[in-house]
């Protein structure tokens, strides 16, 4: 059992039958007031850039091919486009906006 999943049964008294989101994103701060029961989806929505994230912004790429940044967002199994953009900035904003709209509060920059 990861700790998470043991604080929230030690506090409620129930094993947690759907996944467990920290809310502030730090896997080793198990707090109960942080935790929250959330879908996959959800706890997908609260999490920073990958690894592999070149850029360190989510939902923002480099198109080589057009010389700037270009913003995605996947929304109910779909990637929605959002644009090409000048700058890196411009990108995350409009991606931000969207992102904050519709993952509610799930929303991670």
């Amino acid at each position: 059992y990861r700790n998470h999943r043991l604080a929230w049964l030690y506090y409620y008294g129930v094993e947690p039958k759907h996944f467990i989101d920290h809310r502030n994103g730090v896997k080793s701060d198990n707090r109960i007031d942080n935790l929250r029961i959330c879908s996959n989806s959800d706890n997908m929505r609260n999490r920073g850039p990958t690894k592999r994230n070149k850029l360190g912004v989510k939902g923002v790429y480099f198109r080589k091919d057009k010389g700037k940044y270009q913003a995605t967002i996947k929304l109910n199994g779909k990637t929605r486009y959002l644009g090409l953009f000048d700058t890196v900035e411009q990108a995350k904003a409009v991606w931000d906006a969207v992102a904050r709209e519709h993952h509610g509060e799930f929303f991670k920059s």
